[in-house]
């Protein structure tokens, strides 16, 4: 059996792996779709 701390550990390492790139996308989405606003 596992630990709760150990989870906790994989959940925190896996988050700070996925979210940057999630981030990065979606603010790039943003910007794309505004700066797509403006020229349109």
């Amino acid at each position: 059996m596992m630990t709760v701390d150990f989870w906790l550990y994989s959940v925190i390492v896996t988050v700070i792996a996925v979210f940057p790139r999630f981030a990065c996308r979606c603010l790039w989405n943003t910007l794309f779709d505004e700066e797509n606003r403006k020229t349109k």
